[in-house]
């Protein structure tokens, strides 16, 4: 019985059991471990340190860059400002004079065209030589000479060829004093300077060099002293 059964029976080879260490198809392989790793965070680390340290120095740079960009820009203002006073010192004449009939009618001129300050001049000019006529402090050859010079300019218009500037404002801290400003082409200087002796026969005193700094270029320079 055992003979027939077994002979013609192709033997099954025995499987074998399943290796615990085998790899199972649906289990996922776990990523492999990169070597180094710590190294790498570390160089990581190191560039963005060496990122924040580049950036701080270019705003050093920067800051730098800019401040000497705004010393240079004061100190250029400051030497054009006095470039400015220079040359105004050379075509304008300045005189300090105390309150007097001459500046208080120069004074009461009121601008009736903004756009057109040359009108302003001329009209302040008008009112100067008028006063010195009336003014009796004025010497007798002074106001032969303006009398004459107003007969024959009897257009206001006729005088802005020649009249380039003519103001008068009292001081900022001493009302009592004011500041004149005259510029006259060279056909007025002859005027000009009867107008001068006019103003010194009451008190005035005639300015020689630059005028004084203003107040802006003071703290101008108060700012760059500090730096």
């Amino acid at each position: 019985m055992e003979g027939w059964a077994g002979k013609n029976r192709k033997q099954q080879p025995v499987q074998k059991a399943a290796d615990a260490t085998s790899t199972v198809p649906w289990r996922k392989k776990s990523p492999p471990v990169s070597k180094g790793r710590g190294k790498g965070k570390k160089g990581a680390d190191s560039s963005s340190s060496s990122s924040s340290k580049r950036f701080r120095g270019e705003e050093r740079d920067t800051f730098q860059r800019l401040k000497n960009l705004s010393v240079n820009t004061a100190k250029l203002s400051l030497q054009t400002a006095r470039i400015a006073r220079l040359l105004f010192a050379q075509a304008v004449i300045t005189m300090f004079v105390p309150t007097c009939s001459l500046v208080l009618a120069m004074e009461e001129v009121v601008s009736e065209d903004p756009s057109h300050p040359e009108y302003d001049h001329v009209q302040r000019w008008a009112e100067l030589i008028l006063a010195c006529l009336d003014e009796p402090k004025v010497p007798d050859e002074l106001k032969d000479l303006l009398r004459t010079h107003k007969s024959t300019s009897p257009a206001k218009l006729d005088l802005l060829p020649f009249v380039k500037l003519c103001t008068a404002q009292p001081f900022a801290r001493n009302p009592d004093m004011h500041v004149v400003s005259l510029e006259v082409t060279s056909e007025f200087h002859h005027l000009a300077n009867a107008v001068i002796r006019a103003l010194v026969s009451l008190g005035g005193t005639l300015q020689f060099g630059p005028k004084p700094r203003t107040n802006l270029e003071h703290l101008t320079q108060e700012a760059l002293d500090a730096v």
